[in-house]
């Protein structure tokens, strides 16, 4: 099996970088045992998801430490060559990029001594400022490391179409530094509700044999459909075509 790190990344809340690291994780539970590196520990809303299944280890790492971030770095460094996971999903905290990009060669090294491909999915704000950030971290940050095939945006269509989004109509867009993708929007609040206080793999979730309790059809379908859309998204980002 070929063996991946996965980085979901994002400078801003709210632009969908949990949503993308459970959609990662779901693709590869399809593939085998998945490690999950949770790093904030405050807010480990992915990881309280997968907290019970027996295929998904999950690792708290407080990578964004400011002051000590070499130190957190080489920690989990450390724990990726002890515990060798094949398939390893790193959810990143808002902010990130201010100590994880001063560590992109660092990670790259890392990686690549551990045979792994190195993968980085960045969700992005609509705004300007969130735009010159992730440029940034194309030339001198984490997505700098990253093979360009190996590196992508992320519109959360929840915030609007690709179109509405600074970055979409770039010069920039236009070199070609960058793969992208959407993230689906789950319009149904109450699907939404239902699916954020019922903790489990999605693909368990949404089974046509199976109705989680308290949940309608309807929910379910509406999760369903989102899940689709999900994995088809990630899919190409780590292999699935293959």
């Amino acid at each position: 099996m070929e063996r991946i790190l996965f980085f979901s990344h994002g400078d801003k809340g709210g632009v969908g970088k949990s949503v993308v690291s459970t959609f990662a994780t779901e693709f590869f539970l399809s593939r085998g045992l998945v490690a999950l590196v949770e790093t904030d520990p405050r807010q480990p809303d992915v990881a309280v998801r997968y907290g019970g299944d027996p295929d998904v280890t999950v690792v708290t790492s407080s990578l964004n430490r400011a002051g000590d971030s070499e130190n957190a770095m080489t920690k989990f460094g450390l724990w990726l060559e002890k515990e060798g996971p094949d398939q390893v999903v790193v959810n990143l905290p808002s902010g990130a990029g201010e100590t994880i990009d001063e560590h992109s060669e660092l990670i790259r090294s890392v990686a690549d001594q551990l045979g792994y491909r190195l993968v980085v999915v960045y969700a992005l704000e609509k705004g300007p400022v969130a735009t010159a950030v992730m440029i940034e971290s194309l030339k001198n940050g984490l997505l700098s490391a990253v093979d360009v095939e190996n590196r992508f945006i992320a519109y959360p269509l929840y915030k609007g179409d690709p179109e509405v989004f600074e970055w979409h109509n770039s010069k920039k867009r236009e070199e070609g530094l960058i793969g992208e993708i959407t993230i689906p929007a789950l319009k149904s609040t109450s699907a939404l509700s239902k699916l954020e206080k019922t903790p489990g793999r999605l693909s368990s979730l949404t089974a046509f044999d199976y109705m989680p309790p308290g949940w309608g059809i309807v929910e379910q379908a509406s999760i369903r459909r989102w899940y689709k859309f999900g994995l088809e998204a990630i899919k190409p980002v780590l292999g699935g075509d293959e």
